[in-house]
């Protein structure tokens, strides 16, 4: 059994060829490894192909569209137009800045009133566990869920964190 997050792909989207990451089907670089990408027209497949990938200095990063190299504040991709997510508060490559053992402590001793989806930027769930904090049920499941952010894999935890999913 793996750790890794199960994402499917819409009709607009492919797999890199490098990280096997969901990108979108006109990218011509992953923006999550900068690997170049396999075009997708039978003429241009006859080309040599070989997988390298781009290199970016500190202040840049991947377009989250095309894999285009942009600078770090950007918010609009030049190429694609593509708008990004801008490095302010979360780290460089769009770590979150929320710790994992301190949201697990939180559902733990705290889940029956909803802290750690407070911690976690999930206020509409926490709402519901402050709602519902007298029935039991939100300081059972806040206690499963502290245990699950505790022996969760870091990686993980910050994609799931990223991706609004916990």
């Amino acid at each position: 059994m793996t750790n890794e997050i199960e994402v499917t792909k819409a009709a607009d989207q492919k797999y890199c060829s490098a990280c096997a990451k969901v990108i979108h089907i006109s990218a011509e670089t992953c923006p999550f490894c900068g690997a170049k990408q396999l075009l997708s027209a039978p003429s241009q497949l006859q080309q040599s192909y070989s997988p390298t990938q781009q290199t970016k200095q500190a202040d840049q990063k991947f377009c989250t569209a095309c894999g285009n190299i942009l600078h770090i504040s950007a918010e609009l991709c030049p190429k694609c137009g593509a708008k990004q997510i801008v490095a302010g508060h979360v780290g460089v490559n769009n770590i979150s800045d929320k710790n994992k053992v301190v949201a697990g402590l939180l559902g733990i001793f705290l889940g029956w009133i909803g802290a750690h989806k407070f911690y976690l930027g999930r206020t509409g769930w926490g709402l519901i566990y402050l709602i519902f904090f007298w029935t039991f049920i939100p300081g059972i499941v806040g206690f499963i869920e502290g245990i699950y952010y505790l022996i969760m894999d870091e990686n993980q935890f910050q994609e799931r964190v990223r991706l609004g999913l916990i």
